[in-house]
C-alpha cells in the first residue's frame, strides 16, 4: 500500500525497454508453476526510450504475473511493439496479450481503481500502481475492449521524457 501512496520518483535514462519485460519474465518463468509458459515478441521498432528502468520493470512484472496467473495452461503471452504518437510526441505502443479467459465486461471499467480486484487474493493495487507509473512517464495504459479471447493490455510510452 505504501508504494501506491508515494508518488513515483523516476530516475530516467536512455535504455532498451525490452530489458524491463525480459528481466521480469525471467524472474517469473523460472518459478515451477509457470515453467511451461511461453513469451513471444513481435517487435518492428527501436525500443529505446527515456524512462526509469526500475519502475517499468515493476509495471511489466505486474502485467506478466497477472497474465500468467489468469492464462490457460500453458500460458502464452505475446508482446507487440510499434511506433506511435501520443499527441504530437513520438511514442511506443506496447500490447501485452494473454490466452486466458479475458476480463468480464463489468470489471473492465474498474480495473485501474485502487483496491479493486477480480482475484480471490490480492490488494487490488497492482494495476493502479502500473497506471501511476506510466502516467508519471507521460504515458498511459488501458485494457483493449475488442478482444475475442484473452486479455490485451495497451501501454503507450513517450520516447522522450515529459
Amino acid at each position: 500500500m505504501r508504494s501506491y501512496a508515494v508518488a513515483p520518483r523516476l530516475q530516467r535514462r536512455w535504455y532498451n525497454l525490452s530489458e524491463s519485460w525480459r528481466e521480469a519474465w525471467n524472474n517469473l518463468a523460472s518459478l515451477p508453476e509457470w515453467s511451461s509458459a511461453q513469451l513471444d515478441e513481435d517487435i518492428d521498432v527501436d525500443l529505446f526510450c527515456d524512462a526509469d528502468p526500475f519502475s517499468l520493470r515493476q509495471v511489466f512484472r505486474n502485467l506478466l504475473e497477472n497474465a500468467l496467473s489468469s492464462g490457460a495452461n500453458p500460458a502464452q503471452i505475446v508482446i507487440h511493439c510499434r511506433s506511435a504518437l501520443r499527441g504530437k510526441t513520438e511514442a511506443l505502443c506496447i500490447r501485452l496479450r494473454d490466452n486466458g479467459p479475458g476480463i468480464p465486461a463489468e470489471a473492465r471499467s474498474r480495473l485501474f481503481e485502487p483496491f479493486f480486484t477480480t482475484k480471490t487474493r490480492g490488494t487490488g493495487l497492482g494495476l493502479a500502481i502500473c497506471k501511476r507509473i506510466l502516467e508519471a512517464h507521460g504515458g498511459s495504459i488501458h485494457v483493449e475492449e475488442e478482444t475475442t479471447s484473452g486479455t490485451e493490455m495497451v501501454l503507450t510510452l513517450p520516447r522522450r521524457g515529459t
